[in-house]
């Protein structure tokens, strides 16, 4: 997103302007996908199918364990059209890039831990999700902000390419996923 901004970004007030529209846009659409979520598991729950959940659950933690003994991070190989650059106002383009990576699914997943949030999604209270998804459109929200000010090519090898990031982030996810089954098991 920064890379393909960088060029017509000039200034700080400019850079400023243009990660506060694609926050707005990450906001927007990080909600949205927290209601899908909290519908589809709402479904599931009242037609006693939470098993699938679980099942969901289990399936995104071998995600995450896979990645930590060396696979790749299972992704969505769609991006946002590159043609947007050239057809789109800088605002505009910030506020679809925005929503759209809010979903989360829709661009490069670099821990597999999204996955364990996507999926816990479907099991915790209503409060929780729409607060955890607002808190991952903050969290990416801010990595723009920093890579626009940094211009991007500096920052983004390190937090990228970070190896300990990502285990971070994954034993994070393993230990909330098994919190989250030890609570349903006690519930």
């Amino acid at each position: 997103m920064v890379g393909a901004m960088g060029p017509a970004v000039s200034g700080v007030r400019r850079s400023n302007g243009l990660a506060l529209t694609h926050l707005v846009g990450l906001l927007i659409g990080s909600a949205i996908m927290g209601l899908v979520l909290i519908l589809l598991g709402s479904s599931l729950d009242a037609g006693r199918l939470k098993q699938i959940s679980i099942i969901v659950l289990i399936g995104s933690i071998v995600v995450v364990v896979l990645q930590l003994v060396g696979l790749p991070a299972l992704q969505s190989r769609w991006q946002v059209p590159e043609h947007w650059r050239r057809l789109l106002d800088m605002n505009m383009l910030a506020a679809f890039y925005g929503f759209l990576l809010g979903f989360g699914a829709f661009t490069a997943v670099v821990a597999s831990a999204f996955w364990v949030f996507l999926a816990l999604s479907l099991l915790v209270s209503p409060p929780v999700v729409i607060g955890g998804w607002l808190g991952y459109a903050a969290v990416r929200g801010t990595g723009f902000f920093v890579m626009a000010r940094l211009e991007g090519a500096e920052a983004s090898p390190f937090l990228i390419r970070s190896g300990a990031f990502v285990v971070m982030a994954n034993i994070v996810a393993i230990v909330a996923a098994v919190t989250q089954v030890g609570v349903m098991l006690r519930g």
